[in-house]
Formats: structure tokens, sequence, C-alpha cells
């Protein structure tokens, strides 16, 4: 039990700072041809701040308290981007966001909110990945 509360705090940091959480705060300037992408992402986005609910609720459950979650400063001026410059960056983060969950899972021992919270996250950030990598 001792590494499980730091891996889940990790967790937690790493999906509640992402580039994603951010973006579903303040989304990036898309043409209308570029629609189809700037909508994945909103979604992509919105499933980050579930995903951080997701945690949250999993660590008051364990008697613990959520750290606060602040944005990196850098990303201040993203909004005022577009779809096509962030896309890079995206799969950057969510490559993060990948090898985070694959890491914790390593780490993790087996046990019954695995399988609802950890796992279908890195399912979610693999399905991501493959779909930003096509755009």
């Amino acid at each position: 039990m001792q590494t499980l509360i730091p891996i889940l705090h990790q967790l937690h940091q790493a999906e509640g700072t992402s580039l994603f959480r951010y973006l579903s705060h303040s989304p990036p300037y898309s043409s209308a041809q570029n629609a189809p992408h700037l909508n994945a992402v909103k979604k992509m986005s919105l499933d980050a701040d579930a995903r951080v609910r997701a945690l949250e609720d999993l660590l008051e459950s364990l008697g613990e308290s959520p750290a606060p979650l602040n944005f990196p400063t850098h990303f201040a001026s993203l909004h005022f981007m577009t779809i096509e410059y962030l896309l890079p960056r995206l799969r950057i983060d969510k490559r993060r966001l990948v090898d985070v969950y694959t890491l914790a899972l390593q780490n993790l021992p087996i046990l019954p909110w695995r399988d609802t919270v950890i796992e279908p996250g890195l399912a979610a950030h693999q399905a991501d990945l493959a779909t930003l990598e096509t755009k």
C-alpha cells in the first residue's frame, strides 16, 4: 500500500496538468476545415476531466486528499494557437500519458478499481494517440 498512494497521486498530477485538460477550459482556434480535428480534441479534453474526477474520487475513497492542480504557465498562450499548431504537442502529451499509465499498471497491485479506473484510462489514451497520429 505504500507505493499505491504515490502512484495514484502521480496519475492524478499527470492527468490533471495535461494539455488536454487545459484545452477543455481554453479551446484552440480552428477553421471550419479543421473542425473534425478540434472536435476530436474537445472529446479527449472532456474525457481528461472525467479521468481527473475519477482519480480524485479514488484517492478520497482511500482517505487521501488529491493535490491541487495547476497548469504549467507556458500553457497560458496556447489558446491563441491553431489546432494545426497544437497537434504535434498533443501527440507528445498523449504519449507521456500513455507512458505514465503503463508504468502505473506495471507497479500497481491487482485491486478492484484497477479494472475500472486505471486500465480504461490507459486504453483511452492509447486510442486517442492512434487517432492523433492519423491526423
